[in-house]
Parts: C-alpha cells; sequence; structure tokens
C-alpha cells in the first residue's frame, strides 16, 4: 500500500463528486432532484480543476448534504475500494515492467558484451535493481521504467548505426581491394589516376563516421566499375563459372523439358497401342534352333516356349514357379521405341541357365546372350 500513490485534494473532491453523479443515475429516489442538481452546478468548476475556498465550502455542503444516506456511502466505499485496486494493478504492472526492462537489458549486455554501452548498461541495470529490490514511491518506478526503455532504445539505434557504417566500410574495403587488384593486373591502364582518386576517397570515407557520406562513396564507385567494365581475372573466372554453370542448368532444363515430352508422347501413343506378335528364330552352334514367340500389348510382354505362354511386367521382376522349374523374368528399357532387354533365369533339375533377350517389338528384331555368346535371332 505504501507504493500507491498518494491522492491530492482536487482528485479526491472530483473522485467525490463522480461518485455521486454514478450513484443517483442508477438511484434517482435517493435525493431530491432540484436539491442535486443545484450542488452538481455549484461544484462544476471543482471537475474543471478548480478548488478554491468558494468551492471547497460548496463541497462541505454537499458532502453533508448525501452523506445522510447510508446507501450512499456504501456505494462511495465500494468506489474507493475499486479504486485502489485499481492503483494497485498499475503498481503491479509497473514493477513488472520494470522487471522486464532489467531482464532486456540484461540480455542484451549478455548478447553484445563488447559494446560501448557495456559500463553504461551494467551501472543503470544495477541502480534499477536495488529499486525493483527495495521500491518506496512508485513515481521513481516509473521514472526508472521511462529511462531504462529510452536508454536501450538509444543503444540499439546506435549499434544499428555502428552495424550499417561497418557494413559500408567493408563495402568500401573490396572496393579499395578490386581496384588495387586490377590496377596491378593493367598497370598500364589509361584509368590509372581515376582509379588512384577512387581509392584515396574510399580510405578518406572510411575513416569518418559520416554514414551518408561513405554510402555516396561506394555508389559512386560502383558506378564507376561497372560504367568502365574494370575485372579483376578472378571476376573472370568467377563469370566464367556462373556462365557454365547457368549453360549446365538451361541444358538440364531442356533434357527434362525433352524427355518429359517424349513422356507424353508416349503415353498418347500407348493409348491406342496394337498388339505386335512375332517369332523369332536362333541358330545355336548350329546344334538346335531356339525359336520362341513373342507378344507385346504396350502393357506387359508375353513369352512362348514349349507350348508354355508366360507374361510379365514391363519392369522390375516376375517370378514363375511350375512343377520342376521356376523362372524368374526381368525386364528393363532400352533406348528406342519398344525395346527392351529381357533376362530369363531358369532353374531346374537339369541345371541352371540364364538367357537374354534384347528385342526390339517396333523394328521386329531380337538378338539372345547365351553362354558368353551373341546369337541374332531372324524374326517374323
Amino acid at each position: 500500500m505504501a507504493l500507491l500513490p498518494t491522492e491530492s485534494d482536487l482528485q479526491k473532491a472530483q473522485n467525490f463528486i463522480n461518485d455521486v453523479i454514478k450513484f443517483y443515475e442508477n438511484n434517482n429516489n435517493e435525493f431530491d432532484i432540484l436539491e442535486i442538481i443545484e450542488f452538481i452546478i455549484a461544484t462544476k468548476p471543482i471537475l474543471d480543476g478548480v478548488l478554491d475556498d468558494d468551492q471547497k465550502e460548496n463541497l462541505k455542503l454537499f458532502t453533508e448534504f448525501v452523506i445522510k444516506s447510508d446507501n450512499f456511502i456504501n456505494f462511495e466505499q465500494e468506489q474507493s475500494n475499486l479504486r485502489i485496486n485499481l492503483s494497485l494493478a498499475k503498481v503491479e504492472e509497473t514493477m513488472r515492467l520494470l522487471e522486464e526492462n532489467i531482464k532486456n537489458l540484461t540480455n542484451y549486455l549478455q548478447e553484445n558484451i563488447t559494446s560501448y554501452s557495456a559500463g553504461l548498461l551494467s551501472e543503470e541495470i544495477k541502480s534499477a535493481q536495488l529499486i525493483l529490490d527495495d521500491p518506496k514511491y512508485i513515481w521513481e518506478i516509473r521514472e526508472v521504467n521511462t529511462k531504462l526503455s529510452e536508454l536501450l532504445d538509444s543503444i540499439v539505434k546506435k549499434e544499428q548505426e555502428i552495424k550499417k557504417i561497418n557494413q559500408e566500410k567493408e563495402i568500401a574495403k573490396n572496393h579499395i581491394s578490386k581496384l588495387e587488384t586490377y590496377l596491378r593486373e593493367n598497370i598500364t591502364s589509361e584509368l590509372g589516376p581515376e582509379i588512384f582518386k577512387k581509392v584515396e576517397s574510399l580510405e578518406k570515407g572510411m575513416n569518418n563516421v559520416d554514414y551518408d557520406q561513405l554510402l555516396q562513396i561506394n555508389k559512386d564507385t560502383d558506378k564507376f566499375i561497372i560504367k568502365n567494365d574494370l575485372k579483376t581475372e578472378a571476376d573472370i573466372i568467377v563469370e566464367k563459372k556462373a556462365e557454365q554453370k547457368r549453360i549446365a542448368k538451361e541444358k538440364k532444363s531442356q533434357e527434362k523439358e525433352r524427355k518429359e515430352k517424349e513422356r507424353l508422347k508416349e503415353k498418347e501413343r500407348l493409348k491406342n497401342f496394337k498388339t505386335v506378335y512375332m517369332s523369332c528364330t536362333h541358330d545355336i552352334s548350329k546344334q538346335y534352333d531356339d525359336t520362341y514367340s513373342w507378344w507385346y500389348d504396350g502393357k506387359k510382354i508375353g513369352w512362348i516356349a514349349s507350348g508354355q505362354e508366360y507374361s510379365f511386367k514391363l519392369n522390375g521382376s516376375t517370378f514363375v514357379e511350375e512343377i520342376l522349374a521356376t523362372s524368374t523374368f526381368r525386364v528393363s528399357k532400352l533406348s528406342g521405341l519398344d525395346n527392351f532387354k529381357i533376362t530369363i533365369d531358369m532353374s531346374s533339375v537339369l541345371g541352371d541357365m540364364t538367357y537374354v533377350y534384347e528385342t526390339n517389338f517396333y523394328n521386329k528384331e531380337s538378338v539372345l546372350f547365351f553362354k558368353n555368346r551373341r546369337y541374332r535371332g531372324i524374326c517374323y
């Protein structure tokens, strides 16, 4: 309660009159309307901020009139308690704000320990903490809050200005390095005298603390470099790499677009695809004819051998299990229309054998790879 702000006589008087008005609005029968209006008119200057001897006398008469009502006395006590609670809430909020300001300044100091303001911040934090630990006056806390908020704002603003200047200094350093490198690589350049002036201007700008001036110097230097197309050997290498990267990216994009067009075209072609049938004979060492029939419907491949028909998907593996043997068909797409590599792994009581066919249904061609030999087939 000690931190609650003390009400002046004027504030107390204004609160009293406002309480009477508010009470009467909901209790019209409590007082005579004419008398109430007369007192309110007489004490109106108090609401306007005037509390001289005449108004004090009017207030005294007004008070003696309304305190005859027990209902009003109870209402005024309730209003007084409400004002106290509101004041307490404001005190708590002011204390919370002080605690938050101390925390923000402490965090800032921890993150910017080398700041030019580190010493000042440390002292202000200590001073504010003493007040937080033993608060005496609400006005004092409010003053500290204002001071800490303004201090942090000013420091952050100053740090931002320093950061901006340092960024421009770094740009100036890069300009100087570029111009000096260009001169070393082009020692007979007619731009030599102008470059010397630019470097001198940049160095002077870096020694000043005028951000706007250094910013303008950097802009002028940028224009000079661009206008005269000043490029160091390193710049040229970087440009070549960037161009190579751009070309590679463009080729990749074009290739991707080409493949997508081919995919869509192939998809459209396969919509109305007519099944291809063909038989192929492969002469293996003139010992026996290896003749099989094939079909392809755009979705699956069929293989007919010894009266047995097998069908398998166009990619991946298909496993077939029979009474005396098992077969695995592995298919992969080759370049060209309807061209596939078909690997058949057979396992039976007679042993294991692998047949590899490169079969083109579009051209009706087939090549067999068997036991490290290649056999071109005759297809019809």
